[in-house]
């Protein structure tokens, strides 16, 4: 009896679960991200997510818009898609000062639902349906509505803390990012990232030359060029610019094979100014590079040929002469005291050092008598 009293307890609880059950777990709602400059990249990532959605059961796509400029993009087929789409297409325009300029426009004026952040702008503005502070605000906004013949159900109403009801998302909000890659090939969409990446591209390649290393540096330059050369193609790009960037580059090598800095160098830095300059000059805004940050590329470019590429060439010269009878007798200066040890620049470059008989002070002449491994024997001149 026992045992049957149990059983019908048990059959009557689940009876009374199924009908008590949650509703089945609600459609997901998209996210898709249009962030930066938009190019061919993101328009692909736009195309394939909108037609992914309906196959992937979404129940809407909100796309977060914040782009100033498009580049090598013809906006007539993503408005054409987003209003195609097989479900709902909502546009919000957010983020600190998000803008939404070009094809990014065009995308967001074809959607059933247009919101934007209140410090964003639409340039030239569109009709408005509501100012939004979060992607989780516009969900929730959606809730109730219906688009394209669908209903949607996006939010939820909880209590919080104090037992106040509090509107929240219901359901799943997935979000999508282009892949690694197609981040990594839209970064370099950009004019400073281009000039960046191909400065230190040539400059990589030319410290490998200097250096005769084992090619890591060519290699390193060589993925930066590829990547520079793939920005500047996407990119408005007066070409003869570049050409004077790799020119004034050329100037700087001059200089640095002579181990010195004087009027090729100054020549070599107003070349790469006035290339990296004049690549974009006048270009429709979110395009057009910021002066300060040319001009502190530019600086820093100057800065690895004045300073780091002489050392390296240095060391390469130096390196060919350690444990040979070639550096007797040549002449040089004590960096340090040098007495049993010390150092001491000779051909402009240094070397540990051994005085005999007598120590010398910092400063003084030093002549080499002789050569032991790499330290050298000196004595006064």
């Amino acid at each position: 009896m026992l045992f049957l009293a149990l059983a019908m307890t048990w059959s009557w609880s689940m009876a009374s679960a199924g009908e008590t059950a949650p509703q089945a777990t609600l459609p997901p709602v998209h996210v898709v991200q249009v962030e930066g400059t938009l190019d061919g990249v993101t328009a692909r990532f736009l195309l394939d997510r909108l037609n992914s959605a309906g196959p992937e059961g979404a129940q809407a796509v909100v796309v977060t818009v914040d782009s100033a400029a498009s580049v090598g993009v013809d906006p007539a087929p993503l408005a054409a898609a987003v209003r195609a789409s097989r479900v709902p297409v909502v546009a919000w325009v957010g983020g600190h000062g998000a803008v939404a300029r070009g094809a990014a426009r065009e995308v967001v004026a074809a959607a059933d639902v247009v919101m934007v952040a209140p410090d964003a702008r639409i340039d030239p503005a569109v009709p408005v349906e509501a100012e939004v502070a979060t992607v989780g605000g516009v969900v929730t906004g959606l809730d109730g509505r219906e688009l394209r013949g669908v209903r949607l159900t996006t939010a939820e109403t909880t209590a919080d803390a104090e037992g106040r009801p509090l509107r929240r998302p219901a359901g799943t909000i997935r979000f999508f990012k282009p892949d690694f890659v197609a981040r990594l090939l839209h970064a370099v969409d950009s004019p400073h990232l281009a000039v960046f990446l191909f400065l230190a591209g040539l400059t990589a390649v030319a410290f490998e030359a200097f250096t005769a290393g084992i090619g890591l540096a060519a290699l390193t330059g060589a993925v930066c060029l590829a990547l520079a050369l793939h920005g500047m193609a996407a990119l408005p790009t007066r070409w003869p610019f570049v050409a004077v960037m790799a020119a004034g580059v050329v100037l700087y090598a001059v200089d640095a094979q002579q181990l010195r800095v004087r009027t090729m160098t100054a020549a070599g830095t107003v070349a790469v100014m006035a290339g990296a300059t004049g690549a974009y000059w006048a270009r429709p805004e979110g395009v057009r590079p910021a002066p300060w940050l040319l001009s502190l590329i530019v600086a820093l470019t100057a800065l690895t040929w004045v300073v780091a590429l002489p050392v390296m060439v240095r060391a390469r010269y130096a390196t060919s002469l350690i444990g040979r009878d070639a550096l007797i007798g040549r002449r040089g200066v004590a960096v340090t005291e040098v007495g049993m040890s010390g150092v001491v620049a000779v051909d402009a470059a240094q070397w540990n050092a051994a005085a005999r008989p007598a120590p010398i002070p910092a400063g003084g002449g030093v002549e080499v008598t002789g050569v032991d491994g790499i330290t050298l024997w000196v004595e006064a001149r």
